[in-house]
């Protein structure tokens, strides 16, 4: 079993206004629940971010940090989080202060149940309205498309154990997504209803087009979504354009009516060239994903560390 009870691992990207208070809560809700370690991935912040948290993490041991040489993407952030990790249990959360740190008892208490992971269910939630509708959107694309069982809301913040961890760091492909890769890979969990508070200071990282592409990600990843819709498309076209042709066929047979109208042939071609051209690009962004794979470059690359074991960021999968 770990030395360390908890493993706390929050991505940071431009979040110099919220992380003194973040760390002063987080402190204050873990001391009382036994050991733990706080870990920070910079992501390539361009404020005084990282400055703020190698002040912590000089003062206090428990507190990791790491940064990136530039900014790879919350979820590359996660993954050299997880690798780090030494906790019985681990939490994942977001340096917002929209989950509220007291709430991690809150996510013990249910573990301690017996569930291997805890997701959180947002509930009475004080976000804007642009963000829900962009949560809802994703969620949609994703749970609804791709049958994941999940209900609505579920946030980042979140509780699973060791064994969850280990099972999620055998995934090596590049552009992995977290969220959905936690819902795929099973074990036994259950929900917890929080509240998530409005944020107050510093602004959201995720914007529509982001999500709207962290969805695609996921379809394409962990589902056979879009090609399944190639196939059905091109199903549904053909067969379509057949009972087209036969309509035309026996008007012209049996009432002697010319076929004319070069409205609908445009239409036609329009439509087809369309279907065409959506169906090379998802073909394409597989085969793009096949070469980044086969290129086997790292997810992220470590520009400097502190109160971490190995400080070259070599960082070997943990049993």
């Amino acid at each position: 079993m770990a030395d360390l009870k908890f493993s706390i691992v929050i991505p940071i990207y431009n979040e110099e206004e919220n992380i003194p208070e973040l760390y002063s809560r987080l402190t204050h809700a873990l001391k009382e629940l036994g050991s733990y370690e706080i870990i920070f991935v910079d992501d390539g912040s361009t404020d005084r971010s990282f400055p703020l948290l190698k002040e912590i993490a000089g003062n206090d041991r428990s507190v990791k940090l790491m940064k990136f040489s530039r900014n790879f993407g919350q979820h590359p952030a996660i993954n050299a989080g997880f690798l780090q990790a030494s906790g019985e249990y681990m939490v994942l959360m977001d340096a917002d202060l929209q989950d509220d740190p007291a709430d991690i008892k809150k996510l013990y208490d249910e573990i301690k149940e017996g569930y291997d992971i805890v997701f959180t269910q947002i509930e009475n939630s004080e976000t804007s309205l642009f963000k829900k509708f962009n949560s809802l959107i994703f969620h949609f694309i994703f749970a609804r498309l791709s049958g994941a069982n999940t209900p609505p809301n579920i946030g980042t913040f979140r509780m699973f154990t060791r064994k969850v961890l280990r099972s999620i760091n055998r995934y090596h492909e590049r552009r992995i997504v977290f969220g959905p890769l936690m819902a795929f890979v099973g074990f036994s969990r259950t929900y917890l209803k929080v509240r998530k508070n409005k944020r107050t200071k510093g602004v959201t990282n995720y914007s529509f087009l982001k999500l709207f592409q962290m969805a695609i990600d996921s379809l394409s990843t962990y589902t056979m979504v879009p090609l399944s819709f190639m196939i059905y498309s091109g199903f549904f076209i053909a067969s379509m354009s057949f009972a087209i042709a036969m309509y035309f066929i026996v008007k012209k047979i049996t009432l002697g009516i010319a076929v004319s109208g070069y409205a609908s042939i445009i239409i036609a071609i329009f439509f087809l060239s369309g279907v065409i051209l959506l169906s090379l690009g998802i073909v394409g962004d597989y085969i793009f994903r096949i070469y980044q794979e086969v290129l086997n470059r790292p997810r992220f690359l470590i520009d400097e560390t502190l109160n971490i074991d190995d400080p070259q960021g070599e960082f070997d999968e943990k049993a």
